[in-house]
C-alpha cells in the first residue's frame, strides 16, 4: 500500500490521484455503455449525455434552516486568526411532528432566517443550471400536468421562458432561439411498481401528483 504524506495537503492529494490512475481503481469515470442512468440532480454534475430527462422540477426549495449545521463568516479571512468572525449555527427543531409553530415562523422571518432562505434559493438556481447543461443533443423537461410549475423552477423563472401551445421556438434572455416541442405522455401499458416514486420502471411512467420535496443527493 502506498504511503502518502501525513495530513491533508496538495502533495498527498496529487499522489493519491496518481495512484488511482496507475492502478486503474478510479470508479468515477462513466463507462461507455448503452444504458439509461437514473440519478439525482447533484450526482449529474460534471457528466454529459446525448439525451437528459429532468424530473421533480416543481418541487419546493429546501432551506434546511432547522436541524442543520451551518457555517457563517462575518468578515474577511485572517490568516493570522483563521477562526475570527467564524460562526457555526445549529437550530434544533424541538416540536416533533408539528410543522407549523408561531415561534418557528418568527425565526424564519428573522434576518438570519431570510439569509438562509436566500442562500438556498441561489443554491437551487445553481443546481438547476447544472442539470439543464448536462444534455448534449436533447433536453426533456418532465412536468406534471396538474402542477407544471413550482418553487424550484420559480427560482430562475423557467416557466416564463417556455413557449405557449403550438410554438416551436424558445427564446433565451440573450436572444438565442432554441428549438422547442411540447407534448403529453400517455401511458400505454400497465403501470409497473417502482421502489422510487416518480421514476420510470418497466418503460412506463409512474404518475405522482403528491407534493414532495427534492430527493437528497
Amino acid at each position: 500500500m502506498p504511503i502518502y504524506p501525513r495530513g491533508g495537503n496538495a502533495l498527498g492529494f496529487l499522489l493519491w490521484l496518481k495512484d488511482l490512475t496507475e492502478t486503474a481503481t478510479d470508479t468515477m469515470p462513466q463507462p461507455a455503455i448503452n444504458a439509461v442512468q437514473v440519478m439525482t440532480h447533484h450526482a449529474a454534475k460534471g457528466l454529459e449525455w446525448p439525451v437528459v430527462v429532468l424530473m421533480d422540477l416543481a418541487c419546493d426549495v429546501k432551506d434546511s434552516i432547522w436541524d442543520a449545521v451551518r457555517a457563517e463568516s462575518l468578515g474577511a479571512f485572517n490568516v493570522n486568526d483563521p477562526l475570527k468572525d467564524r460562526w457555526v449555527r445549529y437550530w434544533p427543531w424541538p416540536y416533533g411532528a408539528q410543522s407549523k409553530v408561531p415561534v418557528a415562523d418568527d425565526v424564519e422571518a428573522s434576518a438570519a432566517g431570510q439569509a438562509v432562505r436566500a442562500a438556498a434559493i441561489e443554491e437551487h438556481k445553481r443546481l438547476l443550471y447544472v442539470s439543464m447543461t448536462r444534455a448534449r443533443d436533447l433536453l426533456v423537461l418532465a412536468r406534471q400536468a396538474k402542477k407544471p410549475d413550482g418553487e424550484w423552477m420559480g427560482t430562475a423563472g423557467l416557466a416564463d421562458y417556455l413557449p405557449g401551445d403550438g410554438e416551436q421556438t424558445m427564446v433565451l434572455s440573450d436572444g438565442t432561439a432554441v428549438p422547442f416541442k411540447d407534448g403529453t405522455l400517455h401511458p400505454r401499458a400497465p403501470i409497473s411498481t417502482s421502489p422510487h416514486p416518480g421514476l420510470i420502471s418497466g418503460g412506463s411512467p409512474r404518475p405522482n401528483n403528491e407534493r414532495r420535496n427534492c430527493r437528497s443527493p
